[in-house]
């Protein structure tokens, strides 16, 4: 939902969120390791809380204008699409919305096609990212 010029700034800011998360869940256990008995309970109380947020979080924002439209609730997305942009003037990304939901609805076998040939190198990539930033 985020306009163009902020989608690569938001992903750097997700991959830094994600790099420090690590190292802070990493310092917490580190920290509570030595309280015997109780330090795994104590890190794992902690782990929570940022998950309690997120849902939070998550639970205010609002539905995304593509799946407002798949849903055909088309004036909501029109109204959240206002919301977001900040500007009443978004006739036409709501109608490029709609054509893109349209254009998906002709794919007949959209869960067979990604495993043909041509489909490979992106999807090795979109298992071997999350991956590897794990490992």
């Amino acid at each position: 939902m985020a306009t163009p010029k902020l989608r690569g700034k938001l992903t750097t800011m997700f991959q830094i969120a994600l790099t420090m998360g690590a190292v802070v869940a990493f310092l917490v256990n580190y920290g509570t390791g030595n309280i015997v008995p109780y330090g795994w309970r104590l890190s794992l109380g902690l782990a929570f809380v940022p998950a309690l947020i997120i849902t939070i979080g998550s639970a205010c924002m609002p539905d995304s204008p593509s799946s407002l439209v798949q849903r055909q609730h088309l004036d909501e997305a029109l109204r959240v699409l206002q919301k977001i942009r900040g500007t009443h003037d978004v006739q036409d990304e709501l109608n490029d919305i709609i054509k893109a939901v349209e254009t998906s609805k002709t794919a007949q076998r959209p869960w067979r096609d990604i495993h043909q040939r041509k489909y490979r190198p992106q999807l090795i990539m979109a298992f071997c990212i999350p991956f590897f930033q794990q490992v």
